[in-house]
């Protein structure tokens, strides 16, 4: 079965501590805002950035990046 990335939805939850490790790994998608102390994603990913994206989950010290099946 292929991975379908428009199958799920990408969010930050409460608990970004604003390392910017995300808009580092994927800057396309994820865009640190210092005045609001949070990330946030800009859009949802595309297929060909699957791998950046699971690269940010990844890395994320706090574990506050979730991409889970669209309801």
């Amino acid at each position: 079965m292929k991975f379908d990335p428009k199958a799920r939805e990408l969010k930050i939850v409460t608990g970004c501590i604003v390392c910017k490790t995300c808009e580092f790994t994927a800057s396309q998608i994820f865009q640190v805002e210092e005045k609001s102390l949070t990330a946030k994603v800009l859009r949802q990913p595309r297929e060909e950035e699957t791998a950046a994206i699971l690269e940010a989950i990844k890395l994320c010290p706090e574990k506050v990046i979730h991409w889970k099946p669209k309801k």
